[in-house]
């Protein structure tokens, strides 16, 4: 009976196996494997107070689950047998023959027996479900600490998901970035490479312009030494040359005539003149210069009446600036210095003539100038005419005319 009872308590829908290997069933489906092990053999293995007695142990004990080791015990303590053939009844011979007897009471010795076996079976029951809420407990308290724990682990990895993903992003962001960069320095590579191209090419035209250059200057320097050899001979032929003619030119001095003291004076006269000469030409030029601003107002003057003639009869003014002649003749005692001052200026259709007359150098040698100016027809000509000056102003003309008179007179001094 206790196989039988085995095996229904394992086939029972609820049972499930136990960490030490045991089925277990809920206290409350107990009776349901009571009541079927009964039907099974045809026997009550436990009346209905009993089974009233049991369901109100396991209400006492709600969530408990017994196994089959156990449940096998208490229905021992209840309905002890002796032996597991299913023909015998589970009562005593007693027993047997008492059902077929009038029921009557149990006297008080079958009843305190009866009380003490239910005493003890709900003693058991207790002490096991003391023992099972304290392992409950202790379970409960066990989950509770691993919840907490593996809920600590879980923020914590959470906490680590959420850096791990900000650092993802940050290196998705800096490896864009790096990209873009790289792309950037591949074109800056490349156009370091063309430029480093160009400049190699550049070298090699500078290093060929180079090689030519100091080809070319060897060259010079080699012309240049010859040049410079020929120049120290040609030297070295012009002082003992210049030696030469110092031996030849000493009875030459000797034999000048007195005359030649008044020449030096006449140039030194000369000189003075040029001098004088000078400073008349500059004092020339600021007054043409002043003509030139009065000349270009009587132009603007002159082309605001043009406007207002008609197209047919358009004519400008003309200022004629004639050459005047300083003459200075050489007679004897009268050096005579003809300078030609001559200048031109066409400004606007307008003209002037500006000469100077001659200047007399007396026997002291102080010249006396005498400027003379002279106005010029005025005539009209096309107001389109350009500007033309022309100041052909030699400030050496007296000093060559001085000389070719000296030339003349003393040809010695020029031999």
């Amino acid at each position: 009976m206790a196989a039988r009872f085995q095996a229904i308590f394992n086939e029972h829908s609820q049972a499930v196996i136990t960490a030490s290997g045991e089925s277990a069933i809920p206290a409350e489906s107990l009776i349901d494997v009571v009541k079927s092990l009964s039907d099974t053999y045809g026997v009550e293995i436990m009346d209905s107070t009993e089974l009233a007695q049991l369901n109100r142990i396991v209400k006492d004990a709600p969530g408990l689950q017994v196994t089959s080791s156990q449940s096998l015990q208490l229905l021992q303590r209840v309905r002890p047998w002796e032996s597991d053939d299913p023909t015998r009844r589970l009562y005593s011979q007693h027993e047997q023959d008492s059902r077929h007897e009038p029921i009557s009471e149990p006297d008080r010795g079958e009843r305190h027996a009866l009380d003490d076996t239910y005493y003890d079976a709900c003693v058991y029951w207790k002490r096991q479900a003391s023992d099972l809420r304290r392992q409950l407990s202790d379970a409960e308290a066990t989950a509770d600490t691993t919840i907490v724990e593996y809920e600590c682990k879980v923020e914590k990895l959470s906490s680590k998901i959420d850096e791990l993903q900000t650092e993802l992003n940050t290196t998705k962001r800096q490896e864009t970035d790096l990209r873009s960069r790289e792309k950037r320095n591949m074109a800056q590579i490349s156009d370091l490479e063309g430029e480093v191209g160009r400049l190699l090419h550049s070298l090699d035209v500078v290093r060929a312009s180079n090689a030519s250059v100091r080809k070319l200057y060897q060259e010079q320097c080699h012309i240049s030494g010859k040049y410079r050899d020929e120049l120290l001979r040609r030297d070295q032929v012009i002082s003992a040359l210049n030696e030469a003619s110092a031996d030849t030119m000493v009875p030459n001095d000797a034999i000048l005539p007195p005359p030649s003291l008044s020449l030096q004076a006449e140039l030194a006269l000369v000189q003075v003149h040029l001098d004088e000469q000078t400073q008349q030409n500059l004092t020339l030029e600021e007054t043409i210069d002043r003509m030139q601003f009065e000349t270009a107002h009587a132009t603007a003057s002159v082309t605001d009446l043009s406007d207002d003639v008609s197209g047919n009869s358009t004519a400008a003014t003309n200022r004629m600036l004639c050459a005047d002649t300083i003459v200075v003749n050489d007679n004897e005692d009268e050096l005579v210095l003809q300078t030609v001052i001559s200048k031109r200026k066409e400004r606007m259709g307008m003209s002037v003539s500006v000469g100077m007359s001659s200047i007399s150098t007396a026997d002291d040698g102080k010249p006396e100038p005498e400027v003379v100016w002279a106005e010029q027809d005025f005539s009209f000509e096309e107001a389109s005419s350009k500007n033309r000056v022309a100041v052909p102003i030699d400030p050496y003309s007296g000093l060559n005319g001085a000389f070719s008179s000296l030339s003349a007179a003393h040809p010695q001094l020029v031999a």
